[in-house]
């Protein structure tokens, strides 16, 4: 998400307090991408774009030209089964079945149709 200075509600406050640039009013800029990016969350909860996830984050940066912008980052709960972790890992490495656990090579075995590292 980023800043945008020509949002209906700075362009309203200027003409309306001062007439000045949106450029020259950074805090007018930085108060509505506050209250709109603290509308965003609120939005994704009630599924307005995505449907529920588990967890959210977000970092907020500012451009060289001063406009604030926000990376955010959603975590959506998928349901995990042994196809969709064997799919996964073969996608993910060269040889099906062997993956990195920390810093070593692991294989897969099924046991009682459960996947065991």
């Amino acid at each position: 998400m980023t800043a945008n200075p020509n949002w209906r509600e700075i362009k309203d406050h200027l003409e309306k307090y001062s007439g000045d640039s949106p450029n020259d009013r950074p805090d007018i800029e930085c108060r509505v991408f506050k209250m709109k990016l603290d509308q965003l969350p609120k939005d994704f909860k009630e599924e307005t774009f995505f449907k529920r996830y588990t967890a959210a984050l977000h970092r907020i940066e500012f451009q060289k030209r001063g406009l604030p912008h926000a990376h955010i980052l959603l975590w959506k709960k998928i349901p995990i089964s042994d196809h969709n972790i064997q799919t996964s890992l073969e996608k993910t490495n060269r040889s099906p079945g062997c993956f990195f656990r920390n810093n070593r090579i692991a294989t897969t075995k099924r046991k009682n149709s459960s996947l065991v590292l």
